[in-house]
């Protein structure tokens, strides 16, 4: 068991892989479910941190075909943690296997019939707590994280969310598909008392929003 996060999704007659993890586990699980990732279309990389990214060489050695969704602000930046103490949390990217084989990601582009990328993430509401701990690199210098590498990624009702470190509500709000499923981790880890982002009732909320959809 690792930290972590990948998902196979099957959309009309494509796959794509929404984020990698921290390593080439998510291979070993595919195989024990009989699931062939040579044949995936796309996989999408939520952001720039290791633990949703850190299996991408495995990936595409397996999947020679496959073309890469992911922001130049994630392939582009350093990111670190404070957690712990600091520490770097970078994805390692193959560039040499990425080359020719990475998509335009700049303003919410349709992939395909019905299948969006979102990047524009308004912070008009809350954003998670443990955003503190989190800094990216900036004229050689470490700044708190504005997660504007982070995307989300819709696809015909179903919303995936990566890590939602913009905020549940927010990447909702930047959504303007009707959405009855989010998928995602959506990081309430220190939200507690005063320091929770999204309350009780702005939770029950958004489960009525959904249900609603």
């Amino acid at each position: 068991m690792e930290h972590g996060l990948s998902v196979l999704l099957q959309s009309g007659t494509l796959e794509i892989l929404l984020d990698t993890g921290a390593s080439d586990l998510f291979v070993r699980h595919a195989e024990k479910l009989d699931l062939d990732l040579s044949g995936v279309d796309y996989v999408f990389l939520s952001h720039g941190h290791a633990d949703h990214a850190g299996g991408l060489r495995t990936f595409l050695e397996l999947n020679r075909k496959a073309r890469v969704l992911v922001s130049r602000e994630a392939v582009g930046g350093q990111f670190f943690s404070t957690r712990g103490g600091m520490h770097d949390i970078t994805a390692s990217w193959p560039l040499d296997l990425m080359k020719g084989r990475m998509v335009p990601t700049e303003g919410s582009p349709e992939i395909a019939g019905g299948i969006h990328v979102i990047t524009r993430i308004p912070h008009s509401h809350g954003i998670p707590s443990g955003n503190r701990h989190l800094l990216r690199e900036c004229d050689g210098r470490p700044v708190p994280d504005d997660f504007r590498h982070e995307m989300a990624l819709y696809s015909d009702g179903f919303l995936f969310t990566g890590c939602a470190h913009n905020g549940l509500e927010n990447i909702l709000e930047a959504c303007p598909w009707p959405v009855h499923t989010v998928l995602g981790g959506f990081h309430l880890l220190d939200a507690k008392g005063e320091e929770s982002y999204e309350t009780a009732e702005e939770l029950t909320g958004l489960a009525v929003r959904l249900l609603r959809s």
